[in-house]
């Protein structure tokens, strides 16, 4: 209860402290200081590594850009990494890049190819939306996404929201979302981009990006991605008393990605062209119990193929109408030789197909009132050897919806007031479950210059996955809706210390009730169902800081407490913690640039989590803390750019598990070199 009485306390002094204060400034003023902030941040002195190309925007007209500004309101600048901050961090894995952003906690398998997932303030992963240039990445079979399929080179910008733009569908935002950007841009000189990188343990990654301008005006980005690793790495096992040493065997990935990205911007209009391609194949051990690996000849292979298309039309000095369609064709192969459930080998194969289409039109009427009317369809489909006899082996869902969104500035009516307020109203219905309405309110104004403080509440839902409702001995075709009521407060806040230093903050509680929660209740000692009979409540605290100093340093920190708990009112786990969901979280990097050289860190820290819903003091799981450390030297022969990075992970070769039994690796040394042309 004190974590609960202390979020709770600082979200009063919160709000406090930013009605008590003064000198508010427009919406236009506020969202231009936002993204002056977020361009100050990202380009002031730190250049992106394209530093030898120059990416072009659109010139249109002012009052035409206020029309195809996204929801200012629900745009935290720290809950966002630019391209620059991506590539300072020298990760190798995508799910790496948003530790450094408050509230998100990552579930990793154990490995350097393991599962990994993501969840959002205490939410599951399967709560947590997650898309790729605006296209939902959580797999229709089971709601997850697994971020070690997607390699962090073709992630160029990532964030997490709130709440998606007003209108939108929140379908599997109960948490929030995770946005990510893959490469694109416009230039105006042909570009070769390779990297390499090799490390213990037979790691091994190369990638190449090949920027080709057709036009002034249009581009196209071809990227590729091969990875392989071996993942035999040592950890430390107490057998009875007795130290020993067992190596992560059967942990083999290989992972192949391609690119092709087409870019158009125009005066009054862009268009965006995206086919993502993968292939993974890897060794899925699991657990480590007393020395011995479980499914240790466990095998896992995926293949995608995801292709976009986004459109954006300025129709006046304020209309903008702005659609796109999506492919999404995927398959799953999992087999085990040494065991099943009767004592046969496993060989099981999925197949699934997502697709659909979405349009927006936007309006800024003479009030300075922003109108959103958007209209979306979404067809999927799976096919699998293990799904219940009510199904057959194939399963299908349709989902469509509409939504209205609006946004106004009371101080053009009374002067007195300079609050923007919004509200939205969102209306879905899909073929396996009834209608849903979502409605979304809130206001948002400055207290003082430079700063924003957002009063949001909304309400988000999750239809349950195709394994819920249709797996083989686990799923129940009488799932209800999962859904939620969100309430967040944010204040952000900058401040430009002298004409070399310049410091971002960001402080935001939140407020998150679940119901219909679907979890794993057992039916026999071997047999488990997805049931309905969960209720969670998390309350959450967040913090963020940015500080850039004198153009070569830079430094971002972030840290969350929350407390997600069983909100039931009876039962062994009724006011306890959800198991694996730390109640602090913590991050930081920090880089250094001179001429030439650049130095950098980034560390993460997670507090204790249980095992066991019941929080019994035995199923604790210890808190970690990790650092990587990394250098960074730069020359050029003729034409070409050349760079060696030297990396070191986990540099305290910390011992510790994210999931009980699956360890993680100790210290890890690579070094890499980058060649631009």
């Amino acid at each position: 209860m004190s974590v609960q009485r202390t979020i709770r306390f600082a979200a009063f002094a919160l709000c406090l402290g930013g009605i008590s204060l003064h000198q508010p400034t427009s919406l236009y003023a506020q969202t231009a200081q936002q993204s002056e902030q977020k361009q100050h941040s990202a380009t002031q002195g730190r250049h992106t590594s394209r530093d030898t190309l120059r990416s072009k925007t659109a010139e249109v007209r002012v009052e035409g850009r206020r029309a195809m500004e996204h929801d200012a309101a629900n745009r935290p600048v720290l809950s966002w990494l630019d391209e620059k901050e991506v590539r300072d961090l020298h990760v190798d894995k995508t799910s790496d890049i948003l530790r450094q952003l408050p509230g998100v906690y990552v579930q990793d398998y154990g490995g350097l190819g393991g599962l990994q997932t993501v969840s959002l303030r205490g939410m599951s992963a399967a709560q947590s939306a997650v898309t790729l240039d605006g296209v939902r990445l959580n797999a229709v079979q089971n709601g997850l996404f697994d971020f070690s399929t997607l390699p962090p080179y073709l992630v160029q910008s990532a964030q997490t929201l709130d709440f998606p733009d007003l209108g939108s569908s929140p379908s599997q935002s109960l948490g929030g979302s995770v946005e990510l950007q893959s490469l694109s841009g416009v230039y105006d000189s042909l570009s070769l981009q390779a990297e390499l990188r090799l490390g213990e343990w037979q790691d091994f990654s190369a990638q190449s990006a090949l920027l080709v301008p057709w036009t002034e005006h249009r581009s196209a980005t071809i990227s590729a991605l091969a990875h392989s690793v071996r993942g035999n790495y040592p950890f430390p096992f107490n057998n009875f008393g007795i130290d020993q040493t067992v190596y992560r065997e059967h942990a083999r990935l290989q992972s192949y990605a391609a690119i092709l990205s087409s870019s158009e911007v125009e005066e009054l209009q862009d268009n965006r062209s995206t086919v993502l391609l993968r292939s993974t194949s890897r060794e899925v051990p699991g657990a480590v119990t007393q020395g011995n690996i479980s499914a240790a000849s466990a095998e896992l292979d995926d293949r995608d193929l995801l292709a976009i298309h986004h459109h954006r039309i300025l129709l006046s000095e304020s209309m903008m109408l702005s659609g796109s369609a999506f492919l999404h064709l995927s398959s799953q192969h999992y087999s085990d030789t040494s065991r099943g459930l009767l004592g046969t080998p496993i060989d099981n194969r999925f197949y699934a197909r997502d697709a659909g289409v979405t349009t927006s039109l936007r309006v800024v009427d003479g009030w300075q009132s922003t109108w959103t009317l958007s209209a979306d369809a979404q067809w999927a489909d799976v096919r699998g050897d293990l799904l219940r006899f009510q199904s057959g082996s194939y399963a299908r869902r349709t989902i469509a919806g509409v939504g209205l969104g609006f946004s106004s500035n009371p101080s053009s009516i009374v002067t007195a007031l300079d609050l923007v307020a919004f509200a939205a109203l969102r209306f879905d219905a899909a073929t396996e479950s009834t209608p849903e309405w979502n409605p979304r309110v809130g206001l948002s104004f400055s207290p003082w210059t430079n700063s924003t403080l957002v009063l949001s509440y909304g309400s988000a839902f999750r239809l349950p996955s195709f394994n819920e409702l249709y797996y083989q001995n686990y799923g129940n075709i009488n799932l209800l809706t999962e859904r939620s009521q969100n309430l967040s407060l944010r204040l952000n806040t900058s401040h430009r210390m002298s004409a070399e230093c310049s410091v971002l903050a960001q402080v935001e509680y939140f407020h998150i009730r679940t119901t219909n929660q679907i979890i794993a209740v057992p039916r026999s000692p071997i047999i488990w169902s997805a049931t309905n009979v969960g209720s969670v409540q998390s309350d959450g605290l967040e913090c963020s800081l940015q500080l850039d100093i004198a153009q070569h340093l830079h430094l971002r920190a972030q840290y969350s407490v929350q407390a997600v708990r069983d909100a039931r009112e009876a039962g062994p786990s009724a006011g306890k913690q959800l198991p694996y969901t730390p109640m602090q979280l913590a991050g930081g990097s920090a880089t250094y640039t001179d001429r030439a050289w650049s130095v950098g860190l980034v560390t993460q820290w997670t507090g204790q989590r249980f095992q066991q819903s019941d929080n019994a003091p035995e199923s604790v799981l210890a808190a970690f803390a990790t650092l990587a450390l990394h250098a960074r030297y730069e020359w050029q022969l003729s034409d070409l750019k050349l760079a060696l990075i030297a990396q070191c992970d986990n540099i305290g070769d910390e011992h510790y598990v994210v999931v009980a039994n699956f360890p993680m690796p100790g210290r890890q040394f690579k070094l890499g070199l980058e060649m631009r042309l």
